[in-house]
């Protein structure tokens, strides 16, 4: 699909913006959407940079454009709140959290959260990070083949329920990896289904559903009465949660296990999907993988890294900015305009869905040079000096930037450094790996040889 529309019309009155030219008269782009999941948002956002498209009945609109994206969620983020539809879906009758929430709501929760994620409270998690990354990398051995999308999952699910909770998940793992999978999976699911089947109906998504929610509350409603009676006190997120339990206009029990839940499931699943990409990048790029190899035997060589050897590999740190502008876990973010208003000509209507395509606004060639190219070197000072800040949005920006960044940065670098000082993680020859579309955008077929190094 061409892309040399990409220009915002020149019109006094602002126009109704294009449909994609193989959009169908019914359905709209119900079958188009389907028939290639893992692209649609990419090669629909080559239309231009505000496009209609409709999934059966339902009419949103695509933004692919950095200028439009700093519009709504920065400049004018307070007639583009957080899309009820899909908000509905995503707390399917339960609590609203931080990531469901706006206004006031939000605010006072956001409050409460962020000293979990300062800079001093993540230096102290670091050997939380480091011990579980040891634990598992301790139980592989030479010539053994795993399924790295899956152990990504598994220990950054350890290492949340190590530092936002001081428990560990050890036991609950496995049932917990099973709910947060299927609870991904219904979701996704009842997201792009125009038409959604009742909650009592006794379908078999419906019983898997209620059943990832008994397994996910069972769990983190333990965690939360063994801490009610700890004696000593923990300085993690779990107790500034419970500090706003049962007070007046703080969280019911209820409310603070939806809370929990949330955290585990943002919190393990995004940043897994990142670790995974880069392992797969690295196969698929030896160069990048020796000189990233170099830096990190230069720099930490047999020792244990430490928060303070972070600030000197920076080339682990453009090898994951690549990572997450080419397969950023979340390939959109939603918004709805409360207000009919107008961006770059372009009319947007009052109460329409908006969806910002982070997938395609990183890979936009007005943007980027070569942008389908891997290239981790264009994260120089020098190449990024004059790039369009809002290009590059995998933990958004605004107000609502995802609290939870510096964490995940943090995570992210020193399993990598864990794992990589010890092996090699290589593809066999003739497998697929291919972008699966979930809550994340995730690799499968991510089945890897583990060699010594």
């Amino acid at each position: 699909m061409s892309s040399a529309s990409l220009e915002t019309p020149l019109v006094n009155q602002p126009i109704d913006p294009p449909r994609r030219p193989d959009t169908k008269f019914l359905l709209g782009d119900y079958s188009i959407y389907f028939a290639d999941e893992a692209n649609y948002f990419l090669d629909t956002g080559k239309v231009g940079p505000m496009v209609r498209f409709r999934l059966a009945h339902l009419d949103h609109l695509l933004v692919t454009d950095a200028e439009f994206a700093k519009e709504i969620l920065q400049t004018r983020n307070k007639n583009y709140l957080k899309e009820p539809r899909l908000m509905k879906i995503i707390e399917s009758g339960a609590a609203q959290t931080l990531f469901s929430s706006d206004g006031d709501e939000w605010i006072w929760r956001r409050r409460l959260m962020q000293p979990a994620f300062h800079k001093k409270q993540i230096a102290a998690f670091c050997d939380a990070i480091l011990n579980e990354t040891e634990k598992m990398v301790d139980s592989w051995n030479a010539g053994e083949s795993h399924d790295m999308d899956e152990a990504m999952k598994m220990v950054t699910m350890m290492i949340i329920g190590r530092t936002m909770f001081n428990v560990d998940m050890d036991g609950d793992s496995a049932d917990l990896h099973w709910a947060y999978r299927t609870l991904s999976e219904t979701l996704i699911s009842r997201i792009t289904s125009p038409i959604q089947t009742p909650a009592w109906m006794p379908t078999k998504a419906n019983r898997d559903f209620q059943e990832c929610q008994e397994i996910i509350t069972t769990t983190l409603s333990s965690i939360m009465n063994e801490r009610r009676h700890a004696t000593e006190p923990q300085n993690d997120l779990l107790e500034m949660l419970l500090t706003m339990v049962d007070v007046e206009d703080g969280f019911t029990q209820e409310q603070m296990i939806f809370e929990m839940s949330s955290i585990v499931f943002a919190g393990h699943e995004t940043t897994a999907a990142t670790l995974a990409w880069i392992l797969y990048v690295l196969t698929e790029h030896p160069d990048v993988e020796a000189k990233l190899l170099e830096e990190i035997d230069t720099v930490i060589g047999d020792r244990r890294p430490t928060m303070d050897d972070l600030e000197k590999l920076p080339y682990l740190n453009m090898v994951i900015n690549e990572t997450l502008r080419m397969y950023p876990p979340a390939r959109a973010t939603t918004r709805q305009a409360i207000e009919a208003d107008e961006l770059g000509g372009y009319k947007v209507r009052a109460g329409e869905a908006v969806f910002i395509n982070i997938e395609g606004i990183q890979k936009d060639e007005r943007y980027w040079d070569n942008p389908l190219q891997f290239d981790p070197e264009r994260w120089t000072a020098e190449r990024s000096a004059n790039r369009h800040k809002w290009a590059f949005l995998p933990f958004l920006d605004g107000p609502r930037k995802c609290i939870g960044e510096p964490l995940s940065r943090t995570e992210m670098q020193l399993i990598l450094v864990t794992m990589l000082k010890r092996f090699r993680f290589v593809l066999p020859a003739g497998a697929k790996v291919e972008k699966k579309v979930g809550f994340v955008l995730q690799p499968s077929g991510l089945e890897m040889i583990l060699e010594p190094r």
